[in-house]
């Protein structure tokens, strides 16, 4: 399996933490595995967007004017 290794410094991670700790609403910052599910969570989201933008525009004709 791939591996994806992000590297911040102290201020850039604590910002994130506080930052996704509110996002989850925790009432405290997020924990570091907190932080990497969360970023986990947000790749995939983002892919599988994307991929299903790539499915709709398969089916959808590109002559296709919905307005």
């Amino acid at each position: 399996m791939p591996t994806l290794t992000i590297t911040l410094t102290a201020q850039q991670y604590a910002r994130g933490a506080t930052a996704i700790g509110k996002d989850l609403n925790l009432g405290r910052d997020a924990t570091a595995e907190e932080c990497r599910q969360y970023v986990i969570a947000m790749l995939r989201s983002v892919v599988l967007a994307r991929e299903k933008d790539v499915a709709v525009e398969a089916l959808v004709p590109a002559t296709f004017d919905p307005i």
